[in-house]
């Protein structure tokens, strides 16, 4: 009698240390939730101040470059270091369209001597085509309304291609010709390029740089004038790296990007024009997809 009682004892501490057992790994349980939560909150906690500390890292870069090219833009545009000159004889200009010369393509070596040193600081180097046909000449004249040249070799019709870039390299497509917004007066007269502050800007063919100006909602503003009568305007620099009455070619640096002007943000405003000013353009993206450019 007395070792079941013993036995019932020991049975009823069992089932009571099962229970309370049970209570802790609940409780335990319970506070891993909680610590879960916490860890979650904390972790959106941080996404949020991380993107809100690189929103105000742009901002102080975007009002940093604007106000130094505030500085200058009365004076004159600050210039970027350009790229040296090509040793040895410049090619001979051929015909181009509507009497405007066409400069002749530039050989391998001179491409390479074109290039902008220093790829890190934003250079952008002359694309360089091989056409696999070392006796093919440059062609002498480009369509207007497309990428190939009216005749000539499989080599002709990759040099017409390369003719034509896009004005940025890594972009994304924001504000499109003819859009309505409280942002412009009447119509967007441009094509806008979402890029960082400092992305390089490049010539998106071959002509003279008809203006580089500063002030006014444009902010700082390149304008090239182009064989066949078109003119293509790069606005919202940070600085340029060309003046009025250089020539320019094809993937050439001309400056970089920044938010000059009336802009909201970093980009490219990028204008097709049939006259140097505003008010004769033409839709860039259609343009540029023409001459066999994507974008």
């Amino acid at each position: 009698m007395q070792a079941e009682d013993t036995l019932s004892g020991l049975l009823d501490r069992a089932r009571e240390a099962a229970r309370r057992l049970t209570v802790a790994e609940g409780r335990a349980r319970a506070a891993w939730r909680e610590l879960d939560r916490r860890r979650a909150r904390l972790a959106a906690a941080r996404r949020t101040i991380e993107t809100r500390l690189e929103v105000a890292q742009r901002t102080l870069r975007a009002e940093a470059v604007r106000d130094a090219v505030v500085e200058v833009c009365p004076v004159r545009a600050r210039r970027l270091s350009a790229p040296p000159p090509v040793r040895g004889t410049p090619p001979k200009p051929v015909p181009g369209i509507l009497g405007i010369p066409v400069p002749a393509r530039p050989s391998f070596a001179e491409t390479a001597l074109r290039a902008v040193p220093g790829a890190r600081s934003g250079a952008v180097p002359v694309p360089v085509v091989f056409t696999g046909d070392r006796n093919a000449r440059p062609p002498a004249r480009i369509r207007i309304g497309g990428s190939a040249p009216e005749s000539g070799t499989a080599g002709r019709v990759v040099a017409a291609q390369a003719s034509w870039v896009a004005p940025v390299e890594r972009y994304r497509l924001s504000a499109g010709f003819g859009g309505a917004g409280k942002r412009w007066e009447h119509r967007h007269t441009g094509q806008d390029f979402a890029v960082g502050i400092g992305t390089p800007v490049r010539s998106v063919g071959a002509g003279r740089v008809w203006s580089v100006s500063c002030g006014g909602p444009f902010g700082l503003e390149i304008v090239v004038q182009h064989p066949g009568g078109y003119y293509t305007q790069y606005a919202h620099l940070a600085s340029a790296a060309v003046a009025r009455g250089d020539r320019v070619h094809p993937g050439r640096l001309i400056g970089l990007a920044g938010t000059t002007g009336n802009s909201t943000g970093p980009h490219l405003h990028f204008e097709v024009r049939l006259t140097p000013y505003l008010g004769s353009g033409v839709d860039p993206a259609h343009w540029l997809r023409e001459r066999g450019v994507r974008v």
